[in-house]
């Protein structure tokens, strides 16, 4: 009924504001009847306010009443009963692959499906087919049975007889244990101390869960657990055993395993000691050498360092052939300069150091020609060999070829390109345009083959001046 009524107050609103709109096109209509109209137009406004505010306090009344009941409710709910909002991580399901070590592991998680009645049979066919490894022995007698509702309990207890016999998984656990035993008599094989307490822990467990108790069996297994002992620690139980007195099997055998507990933890604490010494020893050694290289580095000249220091050998001081450094020699402090030069250049020393057979950048050379690097290749073209001279410039990012050359070769042009070269110095060319050929090179020997695109060019370099006779004609 309110929204019916909400809807005409917008419906004269609209025709309200149209009406006041024409009021104030016309001219006659004078300033004072305006005024009277909004006001009369507000009055109707504040009607339907408190008219608005009565409605909204009678409806809203029974769902404040509610809310309240609600949170009533929340508050005295139990803590347990409350939604978790963490998110739990999905359980993934045991895989079975037909071993029966893996039975109980799998059937302590299968079991819970097996066991909801929510679930159809079918269903529960599924997730058995899906935690069965495929091309198992267990996935053979799963396949065996069409995966249908009808088929499950068959195949559930065909699973069961087969793999979930208890005697059959005691003796499986129990040869375990034995084959413990004969690990520790083999020569040569060493198992940890943690990693023994699990095996013997893991084994015992299990046969607790096919109800072997220690009750019961206590007998059987404390001797199998006590052979699977190292010599060395049945010594020490041994002795432990003689100071306690006790000789009933079971209060024994949860003995042994309180005894093996306790030595696992000591043994962890043994190696965390000693692996903290060891990053000390470490850690000392590094710093003693560290400070040996510092004192050597800033070893200080003494008076008995020169008396007992020793001649340096192969030094030899070009001045006056004497065993010392040249750069220390009394007698060139004596020498003029240009005495020293002659001496020097003389042996072929270097004016810096002062020492033999030393290298130097700088070209003294009084000769302005410098030999370019240059050799000579085999350029190819159908059947065509050009022997040429090639000069070698890592400052070109391209490649060229005289016109001349590719003329004798009858090198057919694979296009033009126009290009501007820029010189040493920021010197530019004009544009020019250039033919490139695909060049096929090869070494004079024919060991070496290269195919490369080259820019053909009228002149690539002046003439260049063959090396003159002499000594470094072998040695190039």
């Amino acid at each position: 009924m309110f929204e019916v009524f909400k809807g005409k107050v917008c419906e004269l609103d609209e025709l309200d504001q149209q009406i006041f709109q024409r009021m104030q096109d016309a001219e006659e209509i004078t300033e004072e009847v305006l005024s009277e109209e909004i006001e009369n137009a507000d009055e109707y406004r504040i009607k339907y306010q408190r008219m608005k505010l009565r409605v909204s306090r009678i409806v809203e009344a029974p769902l404040l009443h509610t809310r309240s009941n609600e949170s009533l409710n929340v508050i005295t709910t139990p803590p347990h009963t409350q939604d978790k909002r963490f998110k739990l991580p999905k359980i993934e399901l045991q895989k079975f692959s037909g071993d029966l070590k893996e039975w109980l592991k799998f059937w302590s998680l299968f079991k819970n499906i097996h066991e909801d009645g929510s679930l159809s049979k079918g269903d529960k066919f599924q997730y058995l087919v899906q935690a069965i490894v495929e091309g198992s022995k267990a996935s053979e007698l799963i396949n065996s049975f069409p995966p249908i509702a009808e088929n499950y309990d068959k195949a559930i207890d065909r699973l069961r007889d087969r793999y979930g016999k208890s005697d059959l998984l005691i003796e499986v656990y129990v040869r375990e244990l034995l084959k413990l035993v004969l690990n520790t008599v083999k020569v040569g094989s060493k198992i940890s101390m943690a990693s023994l307490y699990d095996k013997l822990e893991t084994q015992l467990r299990a046969l607790e869960s096919l109800n072997v108790t220690t009750e019961m069996c206590a007998a059987m297994l404390y001797p199998l657990v006590e052979s699977a002992l190292p010599e060395d620690l049945l010594r020490v139980w041994q002795r432990n055993t003689t100071s306690t007195g006790t000789d009933d099997a079971k209060d024994r055998l949860s003995g042994l395993m309180d005894f093996l507990q306790k030595e696992v933890t000591a043994e962890e604490r043994i190696a965390m000691a000693v692996q903290r010494f060891d990053d000390k020893a470490v850690f000392k050694e590094i710093k003693e050498s560290k400070g040996k290289q510092k004192l050597q580095s800033n070893k200080v000249a003494s008076a008995s360092g020169l008396i007992n220091a020793k001649p340096l050998q192969g030094v030899e001081c070009i001045f006056c052939s004497e065993k010392h450094d040249s750069s220390s020699c009394i007698k060139a402090k004596t020498m003029s300069l240009e005495e020293r030069q002659k001496i020097a250049r003389n042996m072929n020393a270097c004016f810096n150091c002062l020492k033999l057979e030393g290298q130097n950048l700088a070209s003294l050379s009084k000769e302005p020609e410098v030999f370019l690097q240059t050799l000579r290749v085999c350029l190819v073209n159908a059947g065509v060999k050009l022997q040429v001279r090639a000069l070698i410039n890592t400052g070109s990012h391209y490649s060229y070829i005289s016109e001349r050359v590719a003329k004798k070769l009858r090198y057919e042009p694979m296009g033009k390109r126009t290009m501007i070269h820029l010189l040493f110095g920021g010197t530019q060319t004009r544009p020019q345009e250039h033919q490139y050929y695909n060049v096929h090179l090869r070494s004079l020997d024919g060991s070496c083959d290269y195919e490369f695109m080259a820019y053909q060019q009228d002149t690539i370099c002046q003439d260049i001046p063959r090396v003159s006779g002499g000594p470094w004609i072998q040695e190039l």
